[in-house]
């Protein structure tokens, strides 16, 4: 089965506008920003843009239409780049305040350079470290029985729990508490209704290049970077909403497909 076919929301972060809606690019589920997104889309992303969050005062939340609760199978994922390694750092995710309500993903934790998946108890905490200032494609999984923690290609951490997780908004750089602002970048934000697997992580992942929605080989195009040629996604953007597009290079007097 194709990831698209459990895909239930994709917040790209690439929204730069004098309003406050970050859109879902799969489906309707748009969030509501704290501010313009001009005035949070302001650095690069991993694939086009990101939304670059001060910490304090900076997020996107709303609805979802289909967003999983309860014990019910989900994945939410990310490419987060923090910047500041104190305090409490929510990036992603949603839930409520009580044992096993909470599903997010959060960094720092207090001090320290580990990603968690907060459960609100029995958390799932990185077993290595991930110094601010990097990208990290970080992914947490519940399948029913146990929740995983991959990031950039690997299992960090897995703990069987049972799940209760509330309805609430979806949260890009917040907690569900309020406050616990993320400082640093994030951007492909996304929400699945099943427990990606690890090769699923590791083709979203895609050897640090990224895999941008709708998730095909034909988003990815080589480039070269730092002398040596790598798989980027390449888009154009078309009527405000950014899209890939066949790129053609001329041989012989004629156009063909790069």
């Amino acid at each position: 089965m194709a990831l698209i076919d459990n895909l239930v929301s994709y917040w790209p972060c690439y929204d730069d506008a004098a309003n406050t809606a970050v859109e879902d690019v799969h489906a309707s589920s748009n969030l509501t920003a704290s501010t313009n997104t001009s005035n949070i889309n302001t650095t690069a992303g991993l694939i086009v843009d990101a939304f670059d969050l001060n910490g304090t005062s900076e997020e996107a939340k709303g609805s979802v239409t289909g967003l999983p609760t309860g014990s019910s199978s989900r994945s939410i994922c990310a490419w987060i780049f923090p910047t500041v390694a104190s305090g409490i750092r929510y990036a992603i995710g949603y839930g409520g305040n009580g044992t096993h309500l909470l599903f997010q993903i959060q960094y720092a934790d207090g001090g320290g350079d580990k990603f968690s998946l907060k459960l609100f108890i029995d958390d799932v905490v990185s077993a290595d470290n991930f110094p601010i200032n990097n990208w990290y494609f970080v992914t947490g999984t519940y399948d029913g029985t146990t929740a995983k923690l991959y990031i950039n290609g690997s299992l960090e951490g897995s703990g069987v729990v049972s799940l209760n997780t509330s309805s609430s908004d979806f949260f890009i750089g917040e907690s569900i508490f309020g406050g616990h602002n993320f400082q640093g970048k994030i951007c492909e934000s996304m929400l699945f209704d099943t427990d990606i697997s690890l090769s699923d992580h590791q083709d979203l992942y895609n050897l640090g290049a990224g895999l941008a929605y709708p998730f095909s080989a034909a988003t990815l195009r080589q480039i070269k970077i730092g002398g040596s040629f790598a798989d980027k996604p390449i888009l154009t953007k078309v009527a405000g909403s950014f899209v890939d597009k066949p790129i053609k290079i001329k041989v012989g007097g004629t156009f063909q497909d790069a």
